[in-house]
């Protein structure tokens, strides 16, 4: 993680720590302290790890996640809420992913996550059967081993051209159902393992992926994310942050969208959408 201004590091120690002190009043964010936190060199490495998922302002980098989902541009998941501990003793409960990365980049010299309570789960992904697991961690060697199958100390020189030519994968989830991620290209789903064979027939369009190439939305916009409420998107940074992971993804129709030729249009259905991006791509 790069070093921040001298002034920008007691902003954050600020924040961190009224985040940890101040946060149970609504959300019980402090544990009990007689609750068994263990220091961690486990979470360490990986919140060090996870932030290259990100860019220095916090939010996810496209590049770093063609899949957009963190099982499989990362390793695996939290499933929340997980407890944490800073190396001054202060114990913290995180509720999502957000929040953790929110955390970590608060963190400074003087100030960091070292310790996770056990047992937590993770969620990662099984390629004997092509579908997502839950997985209980309940110590630091089971944390390490975890790691150790991730080959984050392996090198990567997997390198793909930036080229919009969609494939798509199904998986299964955690409750039997399926649902589809879609790559950029087929390089990239190979990257993370998966083979000609894998690739869906019936391929949707990704539209976050294909849009920069296509059309921009002009926000605000809003969003339903599995089966939530709508919620409103003020930015393409906000977008990708906030389907990162989801499964499922409704705009709320209408909306309005740019294209190439700075061409305004209002779009009123995935119908219309879809046109959009084959007019773009021939």
């Amino acid at each position: 993680m790069k070093k921040m201004k001298n002034f920008k590091s007691v902003i954050f120690s600020i924040v961190v720590i009224l985040l940890v002190f101040t946060s149970c009043t609504n959300e019980e964010a402090i544990i009990d302290p007689q609750q068994n936190i263990d220091q961690s060199g486990s979470i360490i490495i990986t919140l060090n790890r996870l932030n290259q998922q990100y860019d220095e302002n916090g939010n996810v980098d496209e590049t770093e996640n063609p899949a957009g989902n963190i099982v499989f541009d990362f390793c695996f998941d939290f499933v929340y809420p997980i407890d944490l501990s800073f190396n001054t003793g202060a114990t913290v409960t995180v509720n999502s992913l957000e929040d953790l990365i929110g955390i970590y980049n608060g963190s400074t010299e003087n100030l960091f996550l070292n310790g996770i309570a056990f047992p937590f789960q993770v969620e990662t992904y099984n390629e004997n059967s092509n579908a997502l697991e839950i997985e209980t961690i309940n110590d630091e060697g089971e944390f390490l081993s975890l790691l150790e199958g991730c080959s984050f100390d392996e090198i990567n020189d997997c390198s793909c051209p930036e080229i919009y030519s969609p494939v798509c994968v199904n998986i299964t989830d955690l409750d039997g159902g399926i649902f589809t991620i879609s790559y950029p290209n087929a390089c990239h789903a190979m990257c993370d393992g998966f083979s000609v064979d894998d690739f869906s027939e019936d391929c949707e369009e990704d539209y976050e992926s294909g849009m920069g190439e296509c059309f921009e939305f002009m926000y605000p916009i809003s969003v339903i994310l599995d089966g939530g409420a709508p919620l409103t998107i003020n930015s393409r940074e906000e977008l990708f942050n906030a389907t990162y992971g989801v499964y499922q993804i409704d705009l709320v129709f209408p909306v309005d969208i740019v294209t190439q030729g700075d061409m305004a249009i209002t779009i009123n259905s995935y119908d219309e959408l879809e046109d959009v991006i084959e007019d773009c791509f021939n």
